[in-house]
């Protein structure tokens, strides 16, 4: 059994794109050795990012460390060969004397970064049907107008504008609009 004490965090260099499954493979295969403990653990870092596709937003996971995977273990002989062995590990971060372990200070703030997650916009809760917005982007920037619906799961707003003094709704992406103070 492990104790406490010997657990180090280590970090492995992967095959990029594929580090949550290398991760779990890195699990089964001690787990089949016998070698996997409770208090072992594997992570992937990465967080929680707002992305823009196709005119939707959308929250998505973005890796911190592309190709790596961090591993708490007691590192022995046996469990080194072992993850080392296992397919798309490329090996240990470290040096000619081996592996390096990370320091405590070093472990928390990737475990910070890790959960710092960007927040879904608010804005989409401040734009309703009826307010008065200028636009900040497009072809119509500057110009003012009163939102007609809003689509939430696109993330966008129709806004009526005065064009040659004639009413024309445009769609245009919650981003794209600011809400006029009274």
């Amino acid at each position: 059994m492990a104790t406490i004490d010997a657990l180090r965090w280590y970090i492995l260099r992967v095959v990029s794109n594929a580090e949550a499954s290398i991760a779990l493979e890195v699990e089964k295969q001690l787990k089949d050795a016998k070698l996997w403990h409770d208090t072992y653990q594997t992570l992937v870092v990465a967080k929680k990012v707002e992305v823009v596709r196709r005119g939707i937003r959308q929250l998505v996971d973005e890796k911190l460390f592309p190709g790596y995977v961090f591993v708490r273990l007691n590192l022995t002989n046996a469990v080194s060969d072992v993850v080392r062995n296992t397919a798309r590990v490329l090996g240990f971060l470290g040096n000619d004397s081996g592996p390096q372990c990370l320091s405590d200070e070093e472990v928390d703030k990737i475990l910070h970064q890790a959960s710092e997650a960007v927040a879904p916009s608010d804005v989409c809760h401040a734009l309703e049907v009826g307010k008065m917005v200028r636009i900040s982007g497009g072809l119509f920037s500057t110009m003012e107008g009163m939102i007609e619906s809003k689509d939430l799961l696109k993330q966008r707003v129709k806004v009526s504008i005065s064009i040659l003094g004639r009413l024309t709704a445009v769609e245009l992406g919650f981003d794209q609009v600011e809400i006029i103070e009274e």
